[in-house]
């Protein structure tokens, strides 16, 4: 008889033994979970470096302007900041109407080209508005890996002028930028000649 107690008594320092080392181990599995938050990446900003002078485009409701850095660092696109209806000339102040433009991303194919669109979206620029302006673009989660095109295109409005719209450019070429004007009829990209990059500021989230 004293031996079957002294049987089940060990026995039951056993069990009591695993149950504690189950609890340990879910202890340690809640600690895991709670170390997988994620932080927020930090921000930075990448100029479009600016030209010795600036090309006023008024951009086209047919044809699209695109616009790549080859050395825009990687990470999600926040926002870009653009300049329009800085005015040309003095007296060209006041002279704008309300336009809306289609804002579009493409990644880059392997010949440098514009490739598959990534994010789109369109907002209005008021005719009193002149200098700079913030476009968020977080909505669309774009990331940048191998290079992004910022394409600007006007929508098509009746009886509007070309000059009722005007987008800031660098009038000089630069090696670390590319700017294409897409052609829907010949349906390609071709060189641009005078805008030769938006004047342009993007957030990048890393």
């Amino acid at each position: 008889m004293k031996n079957i107690l002294f049987i089940l008594f060990l026995f039951s320092l056993s069990a009591s033994a695993q149950n504690i080392d189950m609890e340990k181990d879910t202890i340690q599995m809640k600690e895991v979970v709670v170390n997988e938050k994620k932080k927020n990446g930090r921000q930075i900003s990448y100029k479009f470096r600016r030209g010795i002078c600036t090309f006023y485009d008024n951009l086209s409701s047919v044809y699209e302007t695109a616009t790549m850095a080859y050395d825009m660092p990687r990470g999600m696109i926040k926002s870009l900041r653009f300049e329009f209806n800085h005015s040309a000339k003095r007296d060209d102040k006041g002279k704008y109407a309300d336009t809306e433009i289609e804002l579009n991303l493409y990644d880059v194919k392997a010949n440098g080209d514009p490739g598959e669109k990534l994010g789109s979206k369109t907002f209005l620029v008021p005719g009193s508005h002149s200098g700079k302006m913030n476009i968020d673009v977080s909505d669309l989660q774009v990331r940048n890996e191998t290079g992004i095109y910022v394409a600007l295109r006007k929508v098509k409005k009746e009886n509007s002028k070309a000059t009722d719209f005007e987008v800031d450019c660098s009038c000089k070429e630069n090696k670390n930028h590319k700017t294409l004007i897409y052609n829907p009829k010949s349906e390609k990209w071709l060189q641009a000649h005078g805008p030769y990059a938006f004047e342009l500021t993007v957030t990048i989230e890393q």
